[in-house]
């Protein structure tokens, strides 16, 4: 089970609630069949709820929602550079605006997450103080262990 909304789009590729207004409320076979040429509408599902009979809504929202968390870094499995463009078949590969990968992939896929001020106990367990899964970190662009080391004593 997927959540997700329909959405119209305007001649810049962007949402348009206004446009969808016009394909709602109508009853008559004929005015259905015109709205539908002039403003047409997709499905776009954000959140999967349940899969193959199981229960997802009790895994935190940002694993229900993306594939692949990227911290500081780009997926592997392909180069990733400027010139990577892919979208599908010709003519899709053609067209910049449907990257799924490179560099551009970036823009259209990531969701940066921020928590800030949360207490140690409500971040994820990768996040906390204690590290528990000894993921690298940096501040400032340098290893925090270094960073700690270079820091002048009080802080």
């Amino acid at each position: 089970m997927v959540d997700g909304e329909i959405v119209a789009y305007d001649e810049s590729g962007r949402p348009s609630f206004g446009r969808l207004q016009k394909r709602m409320l109508l009853s008559r076979p004929r005015d259905i069949a015109a709205a539908m040429a002039r403003v047409p509408v997709r499905a776009v599902f954000f959140d999967c709820l349940a899969l193959e009979g199981r229960d997802l809504r009790g895994l935190p929202l940002l694993q229900r929602k993306v594939g692949r968390v990227l911290v500081n870094a780009f997926p592997t499995g392909v180069e990733v550079c400027d010139a990577m463009v892919h979208g599908g078949p010709f003519p899709a590969t053609s067209d910049g605006r449907s990257s799924s990968v490179g560099t551009a992939a970036i823009e259209r896929f990531l969701r940066p997450v921020c928590y800030q001020n949360l207490p140690d106990a409500l971040l994820p367990a990768a996040l906390q103080a204690g590290n528990p899964w000894a993921i690298p970190r940096r501040t400032g662009g340098i290893p925090l262990s270094q960073a700690l080391q270079e820091a002048p004593h009080g802080r």
